[in-house]
């Protein structure tokens, strides 16, 4: 799980304050990335509360984050889905993303300790290119 500060993909051209990475790598090493995005809402989020408590935690040391990785989801399963690539070096292609389509929302606290920690480390949007993106796939 990594982060993005702000968001590397834009939904219907929104882009989000920050997107979440669930990196998956099966036994025959092909990946498959669940993007999450994050925006702002009025209340603190009390899945993410404590990654977010964690963030100060110095690089290279052990720091508690006790995570339900259901409740770091939405609550809604649909996604968009397509092939594409990694995208930090080597943006290997052979990737299938997953994006989920409802975003999770942070409270303004929550977001401002996010983007202390990783503002700026975003690769810009692609273009699509001649890839095909599935819409309104349902998780369940």
């Amino acid at each position: 799980m990594h982060f993005h500060a702000p968001s590397e993909h834009a939904i219907n051209g929104q882009k989000f304050a920050i997107e979440a990475h669930f990196v998956h790598k099966n036994s025959d090493g092909k990946l498959a990335v669940v993007g999450v995005m994050i925006n702002e809402g009025s209340d603190d989020n009390a899945a993410w509360e404590s990654f977010v408590q964690s963030l100060g935690t110095v690089k290279g040391t052990d720091g508690p984050a006790t995570l339900d990785w259901r409740q770091l989801l939405p609550t809604s399963t649909l996604t968009y889905q397509y092939a594409g690539s990694l995208t930090t070096p080597p943006c290997s292609e052979g990737v299938h993303w997953v994006l989920m389509q409802t975003p999770v929302q942070l409270s303004a606290r929550q977001i401002a300790a996010f983007m202390a920690a990783y503002n700026g480390n975003n690769r810009p949007i692609q273009p699509v290119g001649n890839r095909e993106v599935d819409g309104a796939v349902s998780g369940n």
